[in-house]
């Protein structure tokens, strides 16, 4: 991970696995607490790169660890999604290690799971 990315990977743990903290909101609010915190605010963000939310999809060729992405989440209905890349479980088949918030009103912390990243459809990352 660049140094940027470090910074973003390191405050998501310290939210999610260390303080635990629980926000109001949905995975967007946590993911733009995290990089807020992180001292990226949106000012100190790019879009790398997007496609419409319905495909086609971005390549994920382009991920970077620490970088913001909105996905649809395969596992969950397809609806749509966003965390912070971690790194690949299983490239060939885009499975990712995401830190991401289960939101919806649900009293649990951010955590670690495996996405499928076949529905990728946006990137931001730390500038």
């Amino acid at each position: 991970a660049s140094a940027f990315g470090r910074k973003i990977l390191e405050m998501g743990r310290q939210m999610a696995i260390v303080a635990r903290d629980i926000l109001p909101g949905s995975c967007w609010d946590w993911v733009n607490a995290v990089f807020n915190r992180a001292g990226f605010p949106e000012k100190k963000r790019v879009t790398v790169e997007k496609a419409p939310r319905s495909g086609p999809y971005l390549d994920t060729a382009a991920l970077r660890p620490g970088d913001w992405m909105y996905f649809r989440n395969r596992s969950y209905g397809n609806i749509e999604h966003s965390g912070i890349f971690v790194g690949w479980v299983d490239a060939p088949s885009k499975v990712a290690l995401v830190l991401s918030y289960p939101g919806g009103n649900r009293k649990e912390p951010g955590r670690y799971r495996p996405y499928e990243l076949t529905g990728l459809y946006r990137i931001f990352r730390p500038s």
